[in-house]
């Protein structure tokens, strides 16, 4: 970890709250299919425990208060349960929001290539905003 987790790392890791503490290597493609829409190929599902049920419902308990009543209330989307961590480096550098709802885990990260401090932007919270905008125009 003498290199922090990438964006994409911490979204995979997220997907455990939503799949009932077991994590599933997340795949882009799932399934390959003919013009008929016969199956030419399948991912098998490979699926690990990683928390007990009951340390999973008491980690979404938390994470769900992240948007109902903490600093990602602004990614909150009215009618659907949502959990999520916000986040931020040393300085600002960095705005991030991790969450999921029963369906999608989705992470934004807003930052540059060369670090300089966002805090003239942080209390537009674009990432919360962002996030919701994705999450809210999904299937």
């Amino acid at each position: 970890m003498s290199h922090g987790v990438s964006p994409l790392e911490l979204t995979k890791a997220f997907t455990v709250f939503s799949n009932n503490g077991s994590y599933t290597i997340p795949r882009e493609i799932t399934q390959v299919k003919d013009k008929n829409g016969n199956s030419l190929y399948e991912w098998k599902r490979s699926t690990e425990p990683v928390w007990e049920k009951e340390t999973n419902t008491n980690l979404r308990t938390m994470l769900n208060k992240v948007v109902t009543d903490g600093t990602g209330r602004k990614a909150n989307i009215e009618g659907e349960y949502i959990g999520g961590k916000t986040g931020t480096t040393n300085r600002t550098h960095d705005l991030s929001f991790v969450g999921y709802n029963d369906r999608y885990t989705t992470g934004v990260w807003i930052g540059q290539d060369k670090p300089a401090s966002f805090n003239h932007l942080q209390s537009s919270t674009p990432h919360l905003t962002l996030w919701s905008e994705v999450v809210s125009n999904l299937p």
